[in-house]
């Protein structure tokens, strides 16, 4: 898996949308993810619910996958939303399990 994991308190997750969007970054919501935007890069934030905990799995989106020009971008993205996420409160999640088997 390429990509950081964060957990998010539900604090967190409540202001995502409107302190990305301060940073210049859209952010799409669907049902099981965020999709963050900036001008050519896109990442998918993919959400796990854990018992009473929510993580963000940060990764690239498919339509950018098989695209190396634009993976610069995208990393660049990713580390941008990642920071952003831990200065609100998100926590970074370092695991030696899949994240099916986070706790």
């Amino acid at each position: 898996m390429l990509g950081p994991i964060l957990e998010l308190p539900e604090e967190t997750y409540k202001r995502i949308g409107e302190a990305m969007e301060r940073d210049g970054i859209s952010v799409g919501y669907r049902d099981d993810a965020l999709t963050f935007r900036e001008q050519m890069a896109l990442i998918d934030g993919r959400m796990m619910l854990r018992g009473e905990k929510r993580f963000v799995h940060l990764c690239f989106t498919r339509k950018h996958a098989f695209n190396p020009l634009l993976w610069a971008f995208d990393f660049r993205l990713v580390g941008r939303v990642e920071r952003r996420l831990i200065a609100l409160g998100a926590r970074s999640v370092q695991w030696d399990a899949p994240p099916s088997e986070l706790k």
